[in-house]
């Protein structure tokens, strides 16, 4: 009796190491049977992409860098006493705060206002224009990268000539 417990406890261990290993043929055998549905869902996927990315609109990007020299305008204030008092005199905060200053509303208004001109669009928002223009500093350094990106490709030299002004 506990001879034939032994061999059943046996049996079913090998069982459940045959159910882990992974049948490759089952695997295959399922591609094969199913070759045409793959195939025909594969086509249909490539022709609905292609067709996608043929409507697309087309967008060009313009972009310049300007390296952002800050005049040296030496405080009066010692830095170790400035850093007691609390005033950080860091030129990476001060890029950061100008950087910020550029992207703004009041001082792209103008370029905004040019763009919505010459687009001749009424629903044309800034929040749309300031979707489109990308301006970072590079990290570590004190050059800023400008991007503008449009579907309108006569457009994108002018834009970015007026935000160089």
């Amino acid at each position: 009796m506990i001879e034939n417990l032994n061999s059943k406890i046996e049996n079913s261990h090998i069982k459940e190491e045959a159910n882990d290993e992974i049948n490759l043929s089952l695997i295959l055998n399922f591609f094969l049977r199913n070759k045409a549905l793959i195939g025909l869902i594969s086509f249909i996927s490539l022709i609905s992409g292609t067709l996608y990315s043929l409507t697309l609109p087309k967008v060009w990007e313009g972009q310049f860098q300007i390296v952002l020299n800050k005049d040296d305008r030496s405080s009066s204030l010692d830095p170790r006493l400035a850093n007691l008092a609390g005033v950080n005199l860091s030129q990476e905060n001060e890029l950061s705060t100008e950087v910020e200053i550029l992207k703004s509303p009041s001082v792209l208004l103008n370029i905004f206002e040019f763009v919505k001109n010459k687009k001749e669009l009424e629903e044309f928002n800034f929040k749309s224009f300031s979707n489109s223009l990308n301006i970072n500093l590079i990290n570590g350094t004190s050059i800023l990268n400008i991007k503008y990106d449009d579907t309108e490709k006569d457009l994108i030299i002018p834009v970015l000539e007026k935000i160089s002004k």
